[in-house]
């Protein structure tokens, strides 16, 4: 594992960027992982979550940062996790504290 994230919004959560070329969103709560990204070529760096929507940003050793969504759905709507790729991109990145990407 070379990074965690804390998600700040509703649902306690962790992210997780390893080696083996995923990021993984835990509930801290369960200490279940929910989801698994894998859209990455190269081993996962860094991963952060935008401070006020659900989206999660990744980098890797390939050269690219991801951002992508992940929802949790309620156990009322079947429990389950869906993962949704937003962007991919090349060079400087970041969510910055005035809550905008740039």
């Amino acid at each position: 594992m070379w990074d965690i994230g804390i998600s700040k919004l509703s649902f306690p959560l962790i992210g997780t960027a390893s080696a083996d070329k995923t990021a993984r969103i835990w509930g801290i709560d369960s200490g279940k992982c929910l989801a698994v990204y894998a859209g990455h070529t190269g081993s996962v760096n860094s991963i952060s979550f935008h401070p006020t929507q659900d989206l999660v940003m990744t980098a890797s050793g390939d050269g690219t940062a991801h951002i992508w969504q992940a929802a949790i759905l309620p156990e009322s709507l079947g429990g389950k996790t869906l993962l949704f790729f937003a962007k991919q991109f090349r060079g400087g990145i970041n969510f910055f504290s005035d809550r905008c990407l740039k």
